[in-house]
C-alpha cells in the first residue's frame, strides 16, 4: 500500500497562483468608481490602492512561503472584493497547502456547491477529507470526480481507500480497471522511501503492489509474489515493492517450515 499517508495535491502552488492570478486580471478596471457622497455606495465600492497593497503583500508572502500572512492578506483581500469568487478557490488551495484540511474541506465544499464546474474544490475536498481521516466522504468525493474526469489517478484513490475500509472485493475490481486501462502509461503515483526520498511510480506498478498486498493478506504467497514482480518489471527502482517481495518470500517458508505434517493414509 502507498506509504504517503498524508496526501497533497501534485500541482498545489501551480493550481493557487492560477487561481489568484485570474482573479487579478478581473480586478483590474481601466476607471475608477465614480465618487458619491452616499456612505452606502462609498462602502460597496473597493478602495483600488488598499487592494493592489494587501495583493502586493499576498504575492511577497508567498514567494517567502508565509502561508500566515497570505491569508491575512487574502481575507482583506475578500473584504475588499467580495463579489471576486475565485478567491476563496485560492484561500482553500492556501488551507490546504498548510495543512489545515479542515479548513480547506469547509471552504472548498462551500465554493464547490455554488459553483460544481469547479473540479479543483472537489479535489481539495476529498484529499482534505482522506487525510482527516473522513475515508467514507472521501471515498464518495474521489468517484464523484472518477464520474467527472475518468481520471485514473482518482480510480487509484478509490482502490486505495477501498482496501483501507476492508471492501476486498470492490478494491480487486478497482485495480483490474487500473491495469486493464489505457490511461496508464504516463499517469504516476508518489511513493516515499524509507530515507524520505520521492518516487514517482508508474500508476500500473502501483496497482500491482496493491494486489500483491491483497494477495498476501489471504496469504496467497505466490500470487503475491507474482504481482510484486510484475511492479518491480515496470518500475525497477521500486523501493515499497522490493520490501514487499522480501516480506511475502519469509511469510512464505515460515508457513513451510511451521506446515502441520499430514496424515499417514490408510
Amino acid at each position: 500500500m502507498p506509504n504517503s499517508k498524508r496526501k497533497q495535491l501534485s500541482l498545489i502552488t501551480l493550481c493557487l497562483l492560477i487561481a489568484f492570478s485570474s482573479v487579478a486580471q478581473k480586478g483590474k478596471s481601466t476607471t475608477e468608481p465614480a465618487a458619491s457622497t452616499s456612505p452606502a455606495a462609498t462602502n460597496s465600492s473597493p478602495n483600488s490602492k488598499e487592494y493592489e497593497l494587501e495583493e502586493r503583500i499576498f504575492k511577497e508572502a508567498l514567494q517567502y512561503n508565509d502561508g500566515l500572512v497570505a491569508r491575512v492578506a487574502l481575507f482583506r483581500m475578500i473584504q475588499l472584493k467580495p463579489e471576486a469568487k475565485n478567491l476563496y478557490d485560492t484561500l482553500a488551495y492556501l488551507y490546504f497547502g498548510s495543512g489545515q484540511f479542515n479548513e480547506a474541506m469547509i471552504l472548498s465544499e462551500k465554493v464547490y456547491t455554488e459553483d460544481n464546474s469547479k473540479i479543483g474544490m472537489l479535489e481539495v475536498k476529498a484529499i482534505s477529507e482522506q487525510n482527516l481521516g473522513m475515508l467514507k466522504e472521501a471515498l464518495n468525493d474521489f468517484e464523484m470526480l472518477y464520474e467527472k474526469a475518468k481520471d485514473v489517478r482518482y480510480l487509484y484513490q478509490i482502490a486505495a481507500m477501498q482496501y483501507d475500509l476492508k471492501r476486498v472485493a470492490e478494491c480487486s475490481n478497482s485495480i483490474n480497471m487500473i491495469l486493464a486501462s489505457t490511461e496508464t502509461d504516463k499517469a504516476t503515483v508518489p511513493f516515499f522511501t524509507q530515507d524520505r526520498r520521492r518516487q514517482d511510480v508508474p500508476i500500473k506498478a502501483a496497482a500491482y503492489n496493491m494486489r500483491g498486498v491483497l494477495a498476501g493478506e489471504l496469504a496467497e504467497f505466490d500470487l503475491a509474489a507474482k504481482a510484486y514482480e510484475e511492479a518491480l518489471k515496470l518500475y525497477p527502482e521500486f523501493a515499497l515493492a522490493k520490501n514487499n517481495i522480501e516480506v511475502i518470500k519469509k511469510r512464505k517458508e515460515t508457513k513451510s517450515e511451521t506446515k502441520p505434517t499430514p496424515a499417514p493414509k490408510k
